[in-house]
């Protein structure tokens, strides 16, 4: 626009002033108008007082038409005003999720006037400019600038933009916006585990570690609120507590325990929950192989105890290894029969270390006789043969076979003696007799024997060796004996020899009756004393015979035999009777015989009173239907002859 000064050089688009006075900021004039008004003409701040439209640049009367181009007065008011100038954008450094950064946005006031800022405001509330401490609206002064202090605060992760509004009383511009932009930051989660997660063999009850690393590779800080495992063999060392935090760039290792259960394959997952917005929930694969023990067993003799008495025990030894690749807990051993015992000095649980063995005695210790059987149940950690079963057997034998009546008994007699043969007038003897059983099932015995005889003019020992064989109600035995007999008036005495065969029925405890029959295999002979001497021979009489014992009142019995004897010949009977009055282990008894070792034609006896001291075979003891019992050997019987 034209000035009185000349100096405004711009085209003069509204023509030529031809007078121009200005007093102040009013300006009046006459310029010759092409009717074209432009606002490029005019300084910033000139108010254009005609009726115009600057858009079609037209000169308007009042009624909105265009006028002629003419010679016009005019007259214009230049006003003081305040203009604003803020920056087209502000940017924000970088802000992890939850910071908050600061930037300065500096309005200025370009105008004339003083700029009220009313307020700014923002479209995004991650963004926001911190009110003056004087609140708003601010001034500014002409030519002056003020710094606002905008934040951003962002709330997740990325690029972030908004759009600020200024709002001020700026006339042309009201009101301002302002690109606003920033980055919000982020964690960035990156996992390793040694051995790429194999834990490799670890027995149940025991553990290994390995370091899990958690790296950050963002740019804020990593926060690890948990991590978690699918499987329970997996876990986080118990000294481990969450939240964990690890810095941008750095790293952080936690161990990881594989603490097995069970035994077997075992596999698992990780998860490590954190706050990085990609991976929230990394997963990390792990894996491992719980060990185990492998029970074995042996049990000498292929757990057979053989045959043990009621009343005695035998002991076997069962041999528990372990062939696997784990310790071996035996938490248990128990028997199903109270016969089959385990040790009781042993404490649970017992440990056997790989490749190695210990040993558990068996004891059986049978309460009645029969065949016996039992399993005994090794509990233990063996996933495979958790309760490992040995049978064991046995066999107990019947009372009679454990403890068969074995029968000994001595005595003495006096008493005196009849006949025309006899040696003197009276006699004595001494006895001892003894009986043992053998044999697998004790139906065999021993029966051995010894007597010695005195009367006056002779005297007689004669031993009795056999054996004897049970079969049910019958007993049979085979015997042989030998006898010395020494003479009165003779230089020496003789050895006689016998065998003796027996055969006896034996019906409960009611009566036994037998035969017998003797053979001679061995004669004497003696020499007188006398001159001239004369040479005897002394002859042993055959026998065939029979015997019984018959069960008394009063827990008295008889007893007794007869007997023919036959040598050459000569035949003459024999006999034998006794009558026992038994009190405990003490036998009174009576006896008398007839012709009973010395024989001639013309016979001798004897009645003796005795007592004896032991178990011999009576009544009572017919009971037994297994075991021998003791039988009557018959005496040698002889004769001699010139």
């Amino acid at each position: 626009m034209p000035d009185n000064a000349g100096s405004y050089t711009g085209q003069n688009t509204l023509g030529d002033y031809l007078s121009l006075q200005a007093s102040g900021r009013d300006f009046y004039g006459i310029f010759s108008a092409n009717n074209t008004p432009d606002p490029a003409n005019f300084y910033p701040g000139v108010i254009f007082q005609r009726n115009h439209d600057f858009a079609s640049k037209t000169l308007k009367d009042a009624a909105n038409n265009p006028v002629a181009v003419s010679i016009d007065p005019f007259f214009f008011h230049v006003m003081e005003s305040a203009q604003i100038q803020a920056p087209s954008s502000i940017s924000f450094p970088l802000a992890c999720p939850g910071a908050t950064v600061q930037a300065t946005l500096t309005i200025c006031n370009t105008g004339s006037a003083d700029l009220h800022v009313s307020g700014i405001s923002s479209a995004n509330p991650q963004f926001a400019v911190v009110a003056p401490s004087s609140g708003f609206p601010v001034t500014i002064a002409p030519g002056a600038c003020f710094p606002f202090q905008a934040t951003f605060t962002p709330a997740g992760a990325g690029p972030q933009s908004a759009t600020l509004t200024v709002s001020s009383d700026d006339p042309v511009n009201p009101t301002v916006t302002i690109a606003a932009s920033g980055t919000g930051g982020a964690p960035a989660i990156a996992s390793l585990i040694a051995n790429t997660g194999d834990f490799g063999e670890v027995c149940p009850g025991s553990f290994r570690d390995l370091p899990l690393t958690i790296n950050n590779n963002g740019t804020c800080s990593l926060v690890v609120t948990g991590i978690s495992s699918s499987s329970t063999d997996f876990k986080t060392a118990t000294v481990v507590s969450f939240p964990l935090t690890v810095a941008p760039g750095t790293s952080l290792e936690v161990p990881i325990r594989f603490q097995p259960s069970t035994a077997g394959a075992k596999a698992g997952n990780l998860t490590i929950n954190s706050n990085d917005p990609v991976k929230p929930s990394a997963v990390v694969p792990v894996h491992g192989v719980a060990g185990q023990p492998a029970i074995a067993t042996v049990v000498a003799d292929s757990g057979d105890f053989g045959s043990v008495c009621v009343g005695r025990f035998k002991d076997l030894i069962v041999t528990i290894a372990n062939s696997g690749r784990c310790p071996l807990k035996i938490t248990n051993i128990a028997s199903n029969s109270s016969e089959f015992k385990v040790a009781q000095v042993l404490s649970y649980p017992l440990t056997v270390a790989q490749g190695t063995a210990i040993q558990v005695p068996i004891r059986y210790e049978p309460a009645s006789p029969g065949a016996k059987t039992a399993a005994i149940t090794i509990t233990s950690d063996d996933p495979a043969s958790p309760s490992k079963v040995v049978n064991l057997k046995a066999a107990t034998p019947p009372e009679y076979i454990c403890h068969p009546p074995s029968f000994a008994v001595v005595g003495v007699d006096i008493g005196p003696a009849f006949g025309p043969a006899r040696a003197g007038d009276y006699s004595f003897s001494g006895y001892g007799r003894f009986l043992a059983p053998f044999g697998t099932r004790k139906t065999y015995g021993v029966q051995a024997q010894g007597e010695y005889m005195f009367e006056d003019h002779r005297q007689e020992g004669q031993f009795d060796g056999g054996l004897l064989s049970r079969h049910g109600w019958f007993q049979v035995g085979a015997f042989g004996s030998f006898k010395r007999v020494q003479f009165d008036g003779f230089q020496s005495g003789t050895s006689l020899g016998q065998s003796a065969f027996t055969a006896d029925f034996l019906f409960l405890h009611l009566a036994r009756f037998g035969a017998f029959g003797t053979l001679e295999f061995r004669d004497g002979q003696i020499l007188s004393t006398p001159s001239p001497q004369t040479l005897f021979r002394v002859r042993v009489m055959n026998q065939l015979g029979a015997s019984g014992q018959v069960q008394l009142p009063l827990h008295t019995y008889l007893e007794g035999n007869v007997e023919w004897l036959h040598r050459d010949s000569l035949d003459r009977p024999g006999a034998t009777l006794r009558i026992v009055h038994q009190w405990h282990n003490i036998g009174f008894f009576v006896e008398g015989n007839y012709n009973e070792t010395f024989v001639d034609q013309h016979g001798s006896g004897r009645v003796v009173f005795g007592v004896q001291f032991g178990h011999w075979p009576r009544p009572r003891d017919l009971e037994d239907k297994r075991n021998p019992l003791g039988t009557d050997v018959p005496r040698v019987h002889y004769r001699v002859v010139p």
